[in-house]
């Protein structure tokens, strides 16, 4: 009996050793590793933003830069500013930074609720009727990558804004 139990346990040792044994994740003691086309994208985007602002800074005499990354020349202290949720009519008119005309609408918002550029939108809350400015806008502020209607993509603007 005594060899019989003795001959289950080596056999069972002997099975048990040829298993596969699990394997370790690698990453239990080292960094995991990062996708390379999302960084270099990353680095590529963040090199190209930060030629947009070189080249915007060449225009700039005479503008003031906002927080929101966006420079703005002819913006006084309203006397009479627009309240929240006013109808007003804004006429915008955006240019290549070379005075081509790309876009030219004219349309009704509704102050605070304008859903545009968050550098427009932030200066048409300063405003009052009558206002004109006119604001340089890198690409990665306005249309993006992604371009709008006649806007190509990756273009820095020069955006006239008038409140009627």
């Amino acid at each position: 009996m005594q060899k019989l139990l003795i001959g289950i346990c080596v056999g069972m040792l002997v099975a048990g050793c040829g298993r596969t044994q699990p394997q370790r994740p690698t990453f239990l003691h080292e960094e995991p590793a990062t996708d390379t086309t999302v960084l270099q994208t990353i680095t590529m985007n963040q090199r190209m933003a930060e030629e947009a602002d070189r080249q915007l800074i060449r225009y700039a005499e005479g503008y003031v830069l906002l927080e929101e990354n966006v420079w703005v020349k002819g913006l006084d202290e309203a006397t009479q500013p627009l309240t929240e949720n006013e109808l007003v009519s804004l006429h915008a008119r955006f240019y290549s930074l070379d005075s081509v005309l790309l876009e030219d609408h004219q349309h009704e918002v509704t102050v605070g609720r304008i859903e545009d550029i968050q550098g427009i939108v932030s200066v048409v809350n300063k405003m009052e009727r009558g206002d004109s400015v006119s604001l340089l806008v890198p690409w990665y502020e306005a249309f993006g990558s992604a371009g709008n209607g006649q806007v190509p993509p990756y273009e820095n603007l020069r955006v006239e804004l008038t409140i009627q």
